[in-house]
């Protein structure tokens, strides 16, 4: 049953809606128009009504007896008495209230009673699909203003057409005469809340039909909460404005490229010499990084410049705010891919920065696969500048260690030495945190092997050339890194098997070999594995998956930083030690 609170709400959002759109008539087809209740079902329903609720329906039917049977006896003998256009009102609104009192689930009688609730009398009209057939051409006719809405069940089996009859009617209608005056929402029981958006998207991909033009709405949304339909409604109205909004902002869009382009061709070639390749070697960038920089900061002032000048899309924004306020209910809203987007703008995936060989940053994420194949992941946070491998290959200053701090599910509220860690996974209900508190020092070493892999594995065959695509401070890196690595583990050689020695003295140095030498170079939290073939090969457990935006990133390093320098002040004597 519907709350009278959230009808109100939903009540006064629609004429606004119906303004925006330009909207000045609504008609409702369905099949359940096309008759009444049985005559039967109707003195059945009368039957659990309490008479004062049936005084209110039925106002000039007068009762003789407290009696039942008696009752229902007057009932019928009153009941078929009434004329066709009454009864079938009647019998509808006896229905409805039988089963409101059982405690029934909704049909289309509570449904579309909800409807009527919505819109005014002068607004809205109901056919049966017969009659629309009949009176289309009228109603659609020349002396319509404005919009017509038009509210088409799916199923109108009852009603002599096929079950699936409504997509058809609104397909029509958009590919007709009237396609401009016209539309369309597909009301229906035959699609969930929950599936709804998904029906829409196949409809308008199997008939061809402009999603602008019409909508999927579930009629469960009418009972027990109209806000979710006057959401749909909502949708619907935005629709056409948003794909004017987006077409106009891809128009300036392009316009502000073809700005950058040229602010970018302006750049003397000493500017260019200095800004592109100087800077970011001292720095250890990627020089196309600095030219997307400068390219986006043209891109972006002069976007803004031709936006606020634009009058048609001042328009629009000003428009679309006018429903932006309108009620909705946050539970009942369609599905979004609102949290995947955003996800992306926080996280940049493995792949690309991997793929680029992009020196480790504060915000890169890595994955450790402990025994059992349990996947644990940490992110780096250390300073920024701490990081940055300079064009000669080294940091300033030099550093063994850098802090991961684990990542890990968040279960419950959050303590003072844990920080979100939101958008971690591709679901909203994952809720995960970096637990400050814990943090593991591991080998600068082993987190600059996973910048020297197109995986993003921490890999390196020890006295190999640096693979092809690295930009010159990280190649640099490399040779530093192999070098270091050879001085190390020649330190282990007398474990080498080799060809001198005999048959069952290389069978015991490959075995001793085998146990000790993962042991020799493995960090605090990754493992080592050895290798030994025309190079020696060196791999860690290690493998960095993605990296935090810098924002978020400088966020958690400041957290971070604060839960190391927090107040360590002296035990408190002055409560009981239970408190």
């Amino acid at each position: 049953m519907v709350d009278g609170n959230i009808l109100d709400k939903a009540k006064a959002a629609i004429p606004e809606l119906l303004s925006v759109s330009n909207i000045s008539k609504v008609i409702s087809i369905d099949d359940y128009y096309s008759s009444g209740p049985v005559v039967d079902d109707v003195v059945a329903a009368q039957r659990v009504i309490p008479l004062r609720v049936l005084s209110d329906i039925a106002p000039d039917f007068e009762n003789v007896s407290e009696d039942s049977q008696i009752r229902a006896m007057r009932f019928r003998q009153y009941y078929e008495g009434l004329d066709v256009e009454k009864a079938e009102s009647l019998g509808k609104a006896v229905v409805q209230a039988a089963h409101e009192i059982n405690g029934q689930e909704p049909n289309d009688s509570m449904y579309l009673s909800t409807l009527h609730e919505l819109f005014s009398e002068d607004i809205l009209t109901t056919l049966s699909p017969s009659e629309w057939d009949r009176q289309a051409d009228t109603l659609l006719g020349s002396g319509i203003r404005g919009k017509v809405l038009l509210l088409f069940d799916q199923d109108l089996a009852n009603a002599g057409a096929r079950y699936d009859e409504g997509i058809a009617y609104i397909s029509s209608m958009l590919s007709g005469e009237y396609s401009s005056k016209v539309v369309c929402g597909l009301l229906t029981h035959t699609v969930t809340e929950e599936g709804q958006q998904q029906a829409w998207e196949e409809f308008a991909t199997k008939y061809g039909l402009n999603k602008d033009k019409f909508i999927v709405i579930a009629k469960r949304w009418l009972d027990p909460n109209p806000l979710g339909f006057t959401n749909m409604l909502k949708l619907l109205t935005i629709s056409p404005f948003f794909t004017s909004m987006k077409a106009k902002v891809k128009e300036i869009l392009e316009a502000a490229t073809s700005t950058a382009a040229d602010e970018i061709n302006k750049i003397s070639v000493v500017d260019f010499d200095h800004i592109i390749f100087k800077v970011p070697q001292q720095e250890g960038m990627w020089e196309p990084d600095m030219l997307f920089r400068l390219h986006s900061l043209f891109h972006r002032s002069e976007a803004r410049k031709l936006a606020y000048e634009d009058p048609e899309l001042v328009e629009m924004a000003n428009t679309l705010r006018k429903v932006s306020h309108l009620p909705e209910d946050s539970d009942l809203l369609p599905l979004s891919n609102a949290w995947e987007i955003q996800r992306r703008e926080i996280f940049e995936q493995g792949g690309y920065i991997n793929r680029l060989h992009l020196p480790i940053e504060l915000g890169d994420i890595f994955e450790v696969t402990a025994g059992g194949g349990a996947v644990r992941q940490y992110i780096l946070l250390a300073q920024p500048c701490d990081l940055a491998i300079r064009s000669s290959g080294v940091r300033s200053p030099e550093q063994d260690r850098f802090p991961l701090v684990k990542i890990a599910k968040a279960n419950g509220e959050l303590d003072q030495y844990s920080a979100p860690l939101q958008y971690f996974t591709t679901s909203p209900d994952d809720n995960y945190a970096v637990k400050l508190k814990y943090p593991q020092y591991v080998r600068s070493t082993i987190l600059d092997l996973c910048s020297f892999t197109k995986t993003g594995e921490a890999s390196i065959d020890i006295g190999s050339m640096a693979p092809e695509g690295m930009i010159p401070s990280l190649e640099k890196r490399y040779s530093i890194v192999s070098n270091n690595l050879k001085k190390e583990v020649n330190k282990y050689s007398v474990l080498w098997p080799n060809d001198a020695d005999n048959g069952n003295r290389k069978n015991i140095k490959s075995e001793i070999f085998k146990k000790i030498g993962p042991l020799l170079l493995q960090g605090d939290l990754f493992k080592a594995n050895f290798a030994l073939g025309e190079n020696m090969s060196l791999t860690f457990n290690c493998k960095r998956i993605a990296r935090l935006n810098r924002k978020h990133a400088y966020a958690l390093l400041m957290s971070f930083a604060a839960c190391l320098g927090r107040a360590a002040l002296d035990r408190d004597f002055g409560h009981p030690t239970n408190q």
